[in-house]
């Protein structure tokens, strides 16, 4: 199935844990579908590959060339560019720690914590 075609948008809104597939071979898997905050169409798949699925790389959906629903597969024009070793190693130690970013931590206005 062509992802342009009838019924590509809906693969493509449901594609998590599809294998991605480039000319060069595999990429890795599709951890989840990112949307764009003015938008209800789908804008990057966030793919997660290598040899410990520590990598995370994120796809344009325009990148993608056709999705494959019984294989559950999808193929995209060319292989994301790779990441700077700091941050996959980063990347994983979060991961391994399952500990949020800085960056996602919201704190309370103004009160005082306890520290016991």
């Amino acid at each position: 199935m062509n992802a342009d075609r009838r019924g590509g948008e809906y693969w493509l809104d449901h594609c998590e844990g599809f294998e991605v597939q480039s000319p060069e071979g595999k990429v890795g898997v599709v951890e989840s579908v990112v949307y764009a905050a003015d938008t209800e169409r789908p804008a990057y798949l966030a793919v997660t590959g290598g040899r410990l699925l520590l990598r995370t790389a994120f796809v344009p959906c325009g990148d993608v060339v056709s999705i494959d629903a019984r294989e559950t597969r999808l193929d995209v024009r060319a292989r994301p560019a790779r990441r700077s070793v700091r941050t996959t190693l980063a990347d994983g130690a979060r991961r391994m720690s399952h500990r949020p970013t800085a960056s996602s931590v919201r704190y309370g206005s103004g009160g005082t914590h306890d520290q016991r």
